[in-house]
């Protein structure tokens, strides 16, 4: 396991997110170099097309943050590991896909995540699916636990829980997601506990 840093927040190249996700190894964490850590506000990364993690990462941001804009054009995020991914302190804002999922997809059945302190909003999906969800019917999460985050304003649901075994909800916040927004019961293990599940 080895810290690995990204040092610009360019979409592509040398030193960016994507080169340096490229370049870890299984178990590595990833986060910015302290040399971007100035001002105030998060780092952004805007991205041309989302970004693959095909191996188990921890990504965080940090005091900065980290912010991964789709700039309504590109879906941000597509897991293709069974393995744990974990990001702490990133927003995933303004993804788009309208065939499947703006926001996380994953491609590989099995897959876990984990979020902390994270924001998902304002992404576009297919009208059926959530900000986190797979990539067809066939392939479904193991695991999606979410603490202390904020996901809102998305163009269908929170979660696609019908492709997900089980999922977690500690400390969060669900609001303003056009329809279904109160988590839709599949046959799926759940756990709610202190959050705020509101109404568009």
């Amino acid at each position: 396991m080895a810290v690995r840093y990204f040092t610009t927040t360019a979409d592509s190249g040398d030193g960016s997110l994507r080169d340096v996700i490229a370049d870890a190894a299984a178990g590595d964490i990833i986060q910015p170099s302290p040399s971007l850590l100035v001002g105030d506000g998060p780092l952004v990364i805007s991205l041309s097309s989302f970004l693959s993690i095909p191996r188990r990462l921890t990504f965080e941001g940090g005091s900065g943050r980290v912010r991964l804009d789709g700039q309504k054009s590109t879906r941000l995020v597509t897991v293709q590991t069974s393995a744990t991914v974990t990001f702490s302190d990133f927003d995933f804002v303004r993804g788009s896909n309208t065939s499947t999922g703006g926001c996380i997809v994953a491609t590989t059945n099995g897959a876990n995540i984990v979020l902390n302190r994270c924001l998902i909003a304002g992404n576009r999906n297919s009208t059926s699916l959530g900000d986190i969800t797979t990539s067809s019917s066939s392939v479904r999460w193991s695991s999606v636990v979410c603490n202390d985050s904020i996901l809102c304003g998305g163009s269908s649901q929170a979660l696609s829980t019908a492709r997900i075994d089980s999922y977690t909800l500690n400390r969060c916040t669900v609001a303003a997601y056009v329809s279904n927004y109160q988590l839709t019961a599949g046959n799926v293990d759940s756990i709610i506990t202190n959050t705020s599940v509101l109404s568009p």
